[in-house]
């Protein structure tokens, strides 16, 4: 059985952030939301890596912040060797929200340890790899998409800007479409909706502030890019089936301390 040790879901670093550090007896996956060199190569968005046990990891942001979704885990060789992936090696997907959602839902699961959670969490990988091996072996016709890399850069700065304004109309403006167009290029090219895939992120980053930060639901709300509080709590309880507050107090009954990745 897969045993989490620490997991975070859009977990992100400053601008310069560079690691170089060994694994240790725990295999550690990664998966990036945002540019990243590793090992001295440039990879993009969707880009994700298994690091063996006793492995060096080795990675940096390249041009801002990093975002990455992230968990150390023992007992994870039979599943990834089950699925066909190599370890410490790059791969790059052509849609990966998916990988979020579970890593998501796994940090809330390892935070609450209810009944039966080990047994969840052990599902919630074996999942995890066999959408990724899908999604992998799929003959998908994103990349090569006209829009593609078009797309792909306003994503980046919408989710490295997730707490300003960005309206369907800002964001289809920005590639000089309408927003049904929009709409039905974003989703062809990442799998999810524009406001879903901004809603996802902003309820992520209202966890790790409500996790590190010592705020109150209001404070946390208005650092993502909530005006309405009531609006906030409503969608963060509807994504993570527990409202702010709540989960806020499932974190400090947990005596939960910021990870060291």
């Amino acid at each position: 059985m897969v045993k989490i040790t620490n997991v975070r879901a859009f977990w992100k670093e400053q601008c310069g952030f560079s690691i170089e550090k060994n694994t240790g007896e725990e295999y550690v996956f990664v998966h990036f939301l945002t540019p990243v060199i590793i090992n001295g190569k440039n990879y993009p968005e969707k880009t994700f890596i298994v690091y063996d046990k006793n492995t060096v990891r080795k990675f940096s942001s390249q041009n801002g912040p990093l975002i990455h979704d992230w968990f150390h885990a023992r007992g994870l060789r039979p599943i990834v060797e089950k699925y066909g992936f190599d370890f410490n090696k790059p791969y790059i997907l052509s849609h990966s929200s998916f990988i979020s959602e579970i890593v998501s839902e796994t940090e809330f699961e390892l935070i609450r340890k209810r009944l039966f959670y080990e047994n969840i969490i052990n599902s919630q990988i074996e999942l995890l790899f066999a959408k990724i091996s899908r999604t992998k072996n799929e003959t998908t016709q994103q990349s090569s998409h006209s829009q593609y890399k078009e797309f792909t850069s306003l994503r980046n700065e919408i989710m490295l800007t997730y707490n300003e304004d960005w309206s369907a109309e800002k964001m289809a403006a920005r590639v000089l479409l309408s927003v049904s167009k929009f709409y039905e290029v974003y989703k062809e090219i990442f799998g999810i909706t524009p406001q879903k895939d901004l809603q996802n992120a902003r309820i992520e980053h209202a966890k790790n502030f409500l996790l590190n930060n010592n705020c109150s639901v209001s404070e946390a709300a208005t650092a993502v890019g909530y005006t309405n509080v009531y609006h906030f709590i409503r969608q963060f309880k509807k994504i993570c089936n527990v409202t702010p507050g709540m989960y806020a107090k499932f974190v400090s009954g947990e005596n939960l301390k910021p990870p060291v990745f």
